[in-house]
């Protein structure tokens, strides 16, 4: 039965966020604290009421190291064990382990081509994302018939879904469950639900999935798997009998920074500041060196007005007065086939006096790796430390699941992240170190401050771009203060005497 439910307000009540936090915190302490284990998997498919596929297997979640990869679960013969580790070490001494990993998954579906192959164990919860949030309506319950012990949260969504979320009385996650219509047959449904367990060191595994799909109150069919005996493997490769305990992580804290690099998302529209841009390029052996002065905007695109672009309007070069005006007279003037048409129209405009490459959207974003797409997919360290007498949490940040996007759109290899948050809990600096395709590796150090309104913003960028251990390119950006784009409206009253005597 789908529950049904509605919500004045359309977008989260303050009392609804403080409902909704333990369940964003149960959910983080999850996939925060997952890291490479194995369990045995019994697969079952039911269609008609009778049993057509039974399946046993070894299942394996297992953190590569390579966030290239983005798939990170594994399923082979349950007899197979010891092969796997033995041709994963092979392939490590052979620097082929990302190949290995594909066809051993590729051997299992050849093996059980009748089983369905899904990834289950960190899910998509988009009602619980910061940005995407407020497209959802919630329901809260205490003491459900669930867990007469926790707490119960319902949403629902676009396209007529909905769902539960229940965590226990210690907070941890216990069901999820979710119905979503389907097109086809028509007027079915099918539902998603997946029960966790509890390991004796504290982590919180996924115990057993299912899906169902039914019409008018009948089953058309069924798929289940259950997975038992979780145990960790270490690095050595050898087989653990217990998941490890619980790294301490400060889940609070890291949802905290979060709200911040949220709220930093919504405030940095229609923003402008002077910028000012020293430039070293080496070319040929020989470095060449150019400042560039510029009016520089943060503005919404035309072609899509819920994204933005940096805007940059020359003033100076070396020194030297120039006029782009007719130039963004006529950029701004001609029409855009399409919002990546348009986007390069801008950067090719704001880059016409740079040297070397012009990389983008580092203002755009302030620390990707704590937004609520990408927190899960990073490693996360927290140490105090005292610079310049002034205390600071260091949260250094690695990249250990999914592909390696980053903000700005840039394409990276392992991405690391040190944020300094200060003692009022603000982020005032992130250094960011990735490689690119070899032999290049990119470091980009942004430190921020409030402005006068209490809004937070970049200062001052440090890019590098090396070449073993050269650098090719180094770009420092400095910022005057910030402030809102004024729009300047004038008006002209005419009068019915105007003109006359």
């Amino acid at each position: 039965m789908i529950h049904c439910f509605l919500l004045l307000a359309c977008q989260l009540a303050e009392t609804d966020s403080e409902k909704l936090a333990p369940f964003r915190i149960a959910f983080w302490d999850y996939a925060l604290h997952m890291s490479s284990y194995q369990a045995d998997e019994h697969y079952r498919a039911v269609r008609g009421g009778e049993q057509i596929v039974e399946h046993r297997a070894l299942y394996v979640y297992f953190e590569h190291g390579n966030p290239q990869l983005s798939q990170t679960e594994f399923r082979l013969p349950p007899d197979d064990r010891f092969i796997f580790f033995k041709r994963l070490r092979s392939a490590r001494r052979e620097d082929r382990e990302l190949l290995e990993l594909r066809n051993i998954d590729d051997e299992w579906t050849a093996h059980a081509p009748d089983a369905t192959n899904l990834s289950f164990l960190i899910p998509n919860f988009p009602f619980l994302n910061r940005l995407k949030v407020d497209s959802f309506q919630f329901a809260f319950e205490e003491n459900p018939l669930e867990d007469p012990n926790g707490k119960l949260m319902r949403f629902s969504g676009a396209g007529d879904s909905s769902g539960l979320l229940v965590i226990n009385a210690a907070g941890k996650l216990h069901l999820f469950k979710q119905w979503v219509p389907l097109e086809e047959p028509a007027g079915a449904t099918m539902v998603v639900e997946l029960q966790y367990d509890q390991s004796e060191s504290g982590i919180v595994y996924l115990a057993s999935a299912q899906r169902y799909a039914t019409l008018a109150s009948e089953e058309l069919w069924r798929e289940s798997w259950h997975w038992q005996d979780p145990r960790t493997i270490r690095p050595s490769m050898s087989l653990g009998k217990t998941l490890d305990p619980q790294q301490t992580i400060d889940i609070e804290l890291l949802l905290a920074l979060s709200h911040q690099v949220a709220e930093y998302d919504r405030n940095l529209a229609d923003v402008t500041a002077l910028e000012t841009r020293t430039m070293r390029v080496v070319e040929k052996g020989r470095p060449r060196h150019r400042t560039v002065i510029s009016e520089f905007s943060v503005i919404p695109l035309d072609r899509s007005p819920n994204e933005r672009v940096e805007l940059r309007i020359p003033s100076s070069v070396d020194g030297k007065s120039v006029k782009s005006q007719d130039d963004l007279i006529d950029l701004m003037s001609q029409d855009f086939a399409d919002r990546r048409d348009e986007i390069a129209r801008i950067n090719a405009y704001s880059d016409q006096f740079d040297l070397g490459g012009s990389p983008h959207g580092f203002v755009l974003n302030q620390a990707p790796c704590f937004n609520d797409e990408l927190l899960g997919l990073f490693d996360h360290h927290m140490e105090e430390q005292v610079l310049d007498e002034r205390n600071f949490v260091v949260i250094t940040s690695v990249q250990v699941r999914g592909r390696g996007l980053i903000g700005g759109g840039l394409l990276a290899f392992r991405p690391r992240m040190v944020t300094y948050v200060d003692d009022t809990g603000t982020i005032t600096r992130v250094e960011t170190t990735f490689d690119m395709m070899a032999p290049y590796r990119t470091r980009v150090v942004i430190d921020y401050a409030r402005n006068h309104e209490g809004l937070v913003f970049p200062t001052k960028i440090d890019y590098a771009l090396y070449r073993g251990s050269q650098i090719d390119e180094s770009k420092t950006y400095e910022y005057g203060p910030f402030r809102r784009i004024q729009a300047i409206v004038e008006t002209e009253v005419h009068t019915k005497n105007q003109g006359k005597d």
